[in-house]
């Protein structure tokens, strides 16, 4: 994801200025995010001044699945300030500057798909055997799951593990350990988790 903002100033005469620049790590090759500006002449009325500006990211680099804009209008009749797609018309009412902000997603997709397939107690550790499928685009070169258990004392305890090199569309059959004390598990459920791409 990689996102670039832009200054555009809408006086009687309407001048865009593109601020910003994306530099994409070799490794990396996220895409950059271009977009070019045709403002329709200005419509102008006794109390505003109206102009209908098109945008066009279809310059944009990358495999590039969604666009969205924020125009961050102050026209306060506005009910929404986003949009979608990649052209977009945008109509601003009133004269000034506007921060128009746009945000490309490309294909690459981290994910995991985690449940837990059953717990066992021995002593004072509890075994959480889970499944860990990759349900991204990129492979998962590093993640760290985290665990809550609560026992029959109200008690809670956060347990974590982690593994490695799980590729797309991968699936594996895992375990962590923890250790609740003296304490008896009542139930056991998935906390959180973080993926890691290291070229990403």
């Amino acid at each position: 994801m990689r996102k670039v903002n832009f200054l555009v100033i809408l006086l009687l005469i309407l001048a865009i200025f593109l601020t910003g620049c994306g530099v994409v790590p070799p490794l990396n090759q996220s895409p950059i995010a271009s977009f070019t500006a045709d403002i329709t002449p200005a419509v102008i009325t006794a109390t505003s001044v109206y102009f209908e500006v098109h945008f066009d990211a279809s310059s944009s680099n990358g495999s590039i699945v969604s666009y969205a804009w924020n125009f961050n209008d102050s026209d306060p009749n506005l009910s929404s300030n986003t949009g979608k797609g990649q052209t977009i018309d945008w109509d601003f009412s009133f004269s000034g500057n506007y921060n128009v902000e746009i945000t490309i997603i490309d294909n690459e997709i981290l994910q995991a798909s985690i449940i837990i397939v059953s717990w066992e107690q021995s002593g004072d550790s509890v075994t959480i055997y889970y499944e860990i499928e990759n349900t991204g685009s990129v492979d998962i070169d590093f993640y760290e799951v985290w665990f809550t258990i609560k026992c029959t004392d109200d008690s809670e305890y956060i347990g974590w593990t982690v593994g490695s090199d799980l590729k797309v569309g991968d699936r594996r059959n895992a375990f962590g350990l923890v250790d609740v004390g003296e304490k008896t598990a009542e139930s056991v459920k998935i906390k959180n988790w973080e993926l890691t791409n290291y070229d990403l």
